[in-house]
Order: C-alpha cells, then sequence, then structure tokens
C-alpha cells in the first residue's frame, strides 16, 4: 500500500500537501469540502448526497465581475467562483457557437460550455465537529 502510494506520488507532479490545501465544491448540494484525494464520484460528507465535485478556482479578471459582494457562488463545470450577481449575469448571456447559428452558455473566465440543467451552485461552507 505505502509502495503504491509512493509510486503515485511519483507520477503525479502534485505533493500531498498541494492536495490538502485545495477546495472542492460538489455540484449537487454546493458544499464546500477540503482537498483529500478521492475518486470524483462519491457522496458529501455533510449532507451525503451522491455526485460530483469540481475543484474551486477564483476567477482574478476583475472586467467579468458584476457587484461587489462575496463570491459564493460557482460556475458549473469548471469551478470559478464568483459573485451572485456575476453568475446570474453569464448565465444568461449565451455566445455563439463557432460556424453555426446555435448560443450557449459560457464561464467568461475560462470560456468552457457552463452546464445546461445547473450552470452555477450557491457555496455552502459548514464546520465540522
Amino acid at each position: 500500500m505505502v509502495a503504491a502510494a509512493k509510486k503515485w506520488a511519483l507520477e503525479n507532479p502534485q505533493s500531498s500537501e498541494d492536495v490538502d490545501r485545495r477546495a472542492f465544491v460538489y455540484r449537487n448540494c454546493g458544499h464546500v469540502t477540503g482537498g483529500y484525494n478521492h475518486a470524483a464520484l462519491y457522496r458529501c460528507p455533510m449532507c451525503r448526497e451522491e455526485g460530483r465535485r469540481v475543484e474551486l478556482r477564483f476567477g482574478n479578471e476583475t472586467a467579468f465581475m458584476r457587484g461587489t459582494d462575496v463570491p459564493l457562488y460557482a460556475f458549473l463545470p469548471c469551478g470559478h467562483t464568483s459573485t451572485c450577481s456575476t453568475v446570474e449575469y453569464w448565465s444568461a448571456f449565451k455566445f455563439p457557437v463557432h460556424s453555426t447559428r446555435q448560443y450557449r452558455m459560457k464561464c467568461p473566465f475560462c470560456y468552457r460550455e457552463l452546464d445546461e440543467q445547473k450552470p452555477h451552485v450557491r457555496l455552502m461552507f459548514q464546520v465540522v465537529r
């Protein structure tokens, strides 16, 4: 078991300290958890709802931000965090798809297509004691 963990650490450039410092959000419920390293599909430790999680990323481009409130929302599936007014604005705005007559919602920070059913999620921070 230890040999397999060492082999995995050598093959993957991220150290275990880097994984521990990352934050993840569960797509279905919005709970934010620490970066323990597991598969992408499992249960939320807070509410036990089964679903995928994505790593939170901070959108640093202030030109795309609307409002000055605290970033408590995240775009799905990319995980960029932003304010309520920003996610509502960009979720309603549709970009043209290249060489077609279709329009899709996209994250303003990475230009990745947003989920059609749930383009954003409210982040819920809870402390487990």
